[in-house]
């Protein structure tokens, strides 16, 4: 679980230094917008993982 969070925030570190660098502030809007939904669905799916394990 820790990990994920360090993780999430190394990219999100790299996100904001690369929006510094470069112009095009939507496109790193949408990078944003793209990792954070990958993030959330691999939660979800972790979740429904422990429930399933955790009903067996």
């Amino acid at each position: 679980m820790w990990t994920i969070l360090v993780l999430s925030m190394f990219i999100q570190d790299l996100i904001i230094n690369n929006k510094n660098s470069e112009n095009d502030e939507n496109h790193g809007l949408l990078y944003t917008l793209t990792l954070g939904f990958l993030g959330l669905w691999m939660m979800v799916q972790m979740f429904f993982n422990l429930i399933r394990i955790s009903s067996q």
